[in-house]
């Protein structure tokens, strides 16, 4: 195994090809059952299971995994990622930067493959394509009332 969840604190313990066996602290968090959860499919990610094979990379998916455990609490979500909603993953989706729900994609989709918790809506959403954001130039026509010359 290349990755295995520790808890107390909450961690991960590496074994990545190439590299000493690195513990990573993900720590405590608001929502700890979410956390636990986020880390479960962060070490499903992790190769030979995942795409995720560099410790730069893991590491970056760990920042991310704690945003969104933050941001979604700030929002008032206290569950599971069992539990997560439509809503509230979308919202959190919608105000992020791409990088950052190609990550928590990747991390709840090893999840949801390998433990089958999310809700089918979520599920859905979780392996559909990817939110759309619209351009600066559409945000600025739609803010100025700006129309194209079609």
């Amino acid at each position: 195994m290349s990755a295995e969840v520790l808890r107390d604190p909450l961690a991960l313990k590496l074994s990545l090809l190439g590299e000493t066996s690195t513990v990573i602290v993900i720590g405590d968090l608001p929502n700890p059952n979410l956390a636990a959860d986020l880390a479960e499919g962060l070490a499903a990610s992790i190769h030979p299971h995942g795409p995720l094979a560099k410790l730069t990379t893991v590491k970056s998916f760990t920042y991310t995994l704690r945003r969104m455990v933050r941001e979604l609490t700030e929002d008032g979500f206290a569950g599971s990622a069992a539990e997560l909603t439509r809503a509230a993953l979308g919202a959190f989706w919608l105000r992020s930067h791409y990088l950052v729900e190609y990550r928590t994609r990747t991390i709840l989709r090893a999840l949801d493959t390998r433990h089958q918790v999310l809700l089918e809506p979520v599920r859905q959403m979780v392996f559909g394509k990817n939110y759309t954001r619209p351009t600066l130039t559409d945000h600025f026509r739609m803010r100025f009332g700006v129309v194209s010359g079609r």
